[in-house]
């Protein structure tokens, strides 16, 4: 049964339902994938005959959560009475669900008395499984960052004799219990600076030698997040960096492997820069990362250095791992990481081939077009 399948132009920003003014604040729209959602995966030309009502679920949650929930407009509760619409919970582009959003979703499905056949929840973390609703996994973060230029990734090929070895960004230190800062106190401690290209941000009320010798930066003014937010727009990892190096080491945003508010690993952003400027990488992550990029299609780096760290469950022995082989790689001379860089390309050039064939093609909404089909199908019935 083939019908054209089309967003509802609204909600593009949806608001909580509470009981008090001083409690209602703004959710933000659908972006990061509305525009090409709307104009490529569906081929939305005007009305449809089936559709898709996308509520963005936000990370940030109100408190009161007994009487909040999501407010969804007559006009779509109406398609949605007759069959012709389902909801689309987008949580597409954070790595956890916490407790908090999870209620937000169930009291609007209570709320508004939505069947299981009515809902459907889009998630960035594989783990997320839900009997409330059914769950459609889709890692945005691979599949929309633009790959670079070809003249770019030729070039970066091409360049085999760098004047640094190893590229260390930090714009905050952000999880609870220090995780990047201690990669920044051992850098320090070993006297790791000069060999490598290390960014780490400002803290207040320095003590240690270390916090006083903060910020270390590059081209950028990282040393602040208000410079950040202010330039979010133009704030990008610079190219020069990557053609100066020979390996990243990612600090991805989780560390922790068993945070309450995390069912799943964390793969930001952080990780699609080294692998679109054809850089072998080592993830200052959660345990099972390096896994979960292998089930992705992207290959790690284990023929040339130990990536045990990846199975160790325990998050100071595998930080105590990975700061060991950062250690190891940093005394490398220059000599053997060219050599050892020209091994990679061709692994370097199947993770940059894999990152652009998700971004052109659109193979990554095959499991939501499945799942909106089966619905459709099942709607057409009643």
């Amino acid at each position: 049964m083939a019908l054209n399948v089309s967003l509802t132009t609204t909600p593009q920003y949806v608001y909580y339902g509470l009981t008090t003014s001083d409690d209602w604040f703004e959710q933000g729209g659908n972006e990061p994938w509305g525009p090409r959602f709307n104009k490529e995966y569906f081929n939305i030309t005007g009305t449809g005959e089936f559709y898709i009502i996308p509520i963005c679920v936000h990370q940030t949650s109100p408190t009161k959560l007994t009487t909040t929930h999501y407010i969804i407009p007559e006009p779509e509760l109406e398609l949605i009475k007759d069959n012709k619409a389902v909801v689309l919970f987008d949580y597409a582009y954070e790595h956890f669900l916490s407790t908090a959003n999870k209620q937000l979703i169930v009291n609007t499905i209570n709320k508004y008395n939505l069947d299981y056949d009515s809902v459907i929840f889009y998630s960035f973390n594989y783990k997320d499984i839900y009997e409330e609703f059914r769950t459609v996994y889709f890692h945005w973060v691979l599949y929309f960052k633009e790959p670079l230029t070809t003249e770019v990734v030729n070039s970066l090929a091409t360049t085999t004799n760098r004047p640094k070895k190893l590229l260390i960004f930090c714009r905050k230190f952000i999880d609870h219990v220090n995780y990047r800062k201690a990669v920044g106190q051992f850098i320090f401690d070993n006297d790791m600076q000069h060999d490598n290209i290390i960014t780490m941000p400002n803290v207040d009320d320095p003590i240690t030698e270390f916090e006083k010798s903060l910020p270390w930066e590059y081209d950028i003014d990282c040393s602040n997040d208000s410079y950040y937010k202010q330039n979010s727009d133009t704030f990008k990892q610079p190219n020069n960096a990557y053609s100066k190096t020979y390996i990243s080491v990612v600090l991805e945003s989780l560390f922790v492997s068993n945070l309450n508010t995390a069912s799943g690993i964390d793969i930001s952003e952080k990780i699609s820069h080294p692998i679109k400027h054809l850089h072998p990488f080592i993830v200052h992550g959660q345990c099972g990362y390096l896994q979960q990029l292998k089930n992705l299609g992207f290959k790690t780096f284990d023929t040339w250095w130990d990536e045990s760290y990846d199975y160790i469950a325990n998050d100071t022995l595998r930080q105590r791992a990975i700061l060991k082989l950062i250690k190891k790689l940093s005394a490398t001379s220059f000599t053997e990481l060219s050599s050892m860089y020209k091994q990679m390309l061709p692994t370097l050039k199947h993770n940059e081939n894999v990152f652009r064939s998700n971004y052109d093609s659109k193979i990554y909404t095959n499991d939501l077009h499945k799942y909106v089909n089966e619905l459709i199908l099942l709607k057409s019935d009643k």
